[in-house]
């Protein structure tokens, strides 16, 4: 929608996967098994869905589940799944025939070619069409409002059902439980018919074709062609550009402030051009005035377990070769189980004001109040 040209380009690049796509990964599907159970039977039984899910599923193996589950997972999951459910019941109540469907799979194709996707809940009944999207990262903070993704989301469900239904509106929220972002928009179907007509169809249309202008923009963190993306580059450096061409020696506070603003954009680019210079070379493609060195290096034990076991067998005690502390919150919250961990610490758990951290003025955080500030300028 925002670089057309994009498409295209993108498609001389593997496709790839990180971490914390890995990690929704494994948090959706069990979003998935704990709805599904609901739904079967109304209730759902925790070690029976962690026995599923740990055998691997559509995009992760058994492996990759034991390394990425935690006991938060769960938490977080079950928190979306009787979130939905109960926006269901509700539902249910003043509609009878009001069905929820779990990980279903739309066709979009109406307005893209080879257009699919896949909603993760939809609740939908002649009042309403409701559609969910569990996000499980904690990096970007998503808004409901006016959001491509859930409204290409809303089309597609709109192609699905609206021959059985008649619903006007569509509701759509995001449920990003990691920063407690919980959000609903709500809008009219001939309204979001308008927009995938007037604005998602014909830039579908450019994107497969390779028409339209190269667009940089916050939205060039996702592309897998940023780093090598000359408008990308031209955007980014554009700037410095700007300021070398200037005869004065030093910033002033407006440019100080627009640096800022565009620091994390122009940062992000500039990993990413790092990234794939190192993977050029470590799959032996010279890039001339680059070469891959060693990097930093700590040390490390080698075995743990022999090294405990050598120490003690040599008379060391285990005072001595042990540092014992009191458990992180997170860890202790894990062994005590959240409920005991409420019941029993919840008056000896402080939260200190946080350090300041350099935001922009539209950030929604309030300004940071230094304490030390109160005692200013009293008269005693």
């Amino acid at each position: 929608l925002n670089c057309t040209r994009s498409v295209t380009l993108e498609e001389q690049f593997p496709d790839s996967t990180s971490d914390a796509a890995l990690e929704g990964t494994i948090a959706h599907a069990i979003c998935a098994l704990l709805l599904t159970a609901l739904k079967a039977q109304g209730t759902y039984d925790i070690e029976e869905i962690q026995t599923i899910a740990q055998q691997g599923g559509d995009g992760y193996t058994a492996e990759e589940y034991a390394d990425w589950y935690s006991a938060d997972m769960m938490q977080y999951a079950e928190g979306y799944a009787n979130y939905v459910w109960n926006e269901y019941q509700a539902q249910l109540k003043t509609t009878r025939d009001t069905v929820l469907m779990v990980e279903t799979k739309i066709d979009i194709s109406a307005y893209g070619k080879d257009m699919t996707g896949t909603t993760d809940a939809a609740i939908v009944s002649d009042s309403i069409l409701h559609i969910f999207d569990f996000k499980y990262g904690r990096g970007v903070r998503v808004d409901a409002k006016d959001n491509p993704q859930m409204m290409i989301y809303a089309l597609g469900n709109v192609e699905e059902h609206s021959s059985m239904y008649a619903f006007k509106g569509v509701t759509m929220t995001i449920y990003q439980p990691r920063i407690g972002n919980i959000v609903s928009y709500s809008m009219l179907v001939k309204d979001l018919l308008k927009w995938g007509t007037l604005t998602l169809k014909p830039k579908a249309s450019d994107a497969y074709e390779g028409k339209g202008k190269f667009a940089a923009g916050a939205w060039c963190k996702f592309c897998k062609a940023k780093a090598v993306c000359r408008e990308c580059a031209n955007v980014c450096t554009a700037d410095y550009k700007e300021q070398h061409e200037k005869s004065v020696d030093t910033l002033n506070d407006d440019e100080i402030a627009h640096l800022i603003e565009i620091a994390d954009d122009i940062t992000s680019w500039l990993d990413s051009v790092k990234s794939y210079a190192s993977e050029q070379l470590k799959n032996g493609k010279p890039i001339k005035g680059l070469k891959l060195v060693e990097g930093r290096s700590t040390r490390k034990y080698a075995d743990a377990k022999k090294v405990e076991e050598l120490l003690l067998s040599s008379g060391f005690t285990e005072e001595q070769i042990f540092d014992k502390k009191l458990k992180a919150l997170t860890a202790m919250q894990k062994t005590l189980t959240k409920k005991t961990f409420d019941s029993l610490l919840s008056d000896l758990i402080v939260k200190p004001q946080g350090a300041p951290t350099l935001a922009l003025e539209s950030d929604p955080r309030p300004v940071f109040n230094d304490p030390s500030n109160e005692f200013e300028n009293l008269d005693i």
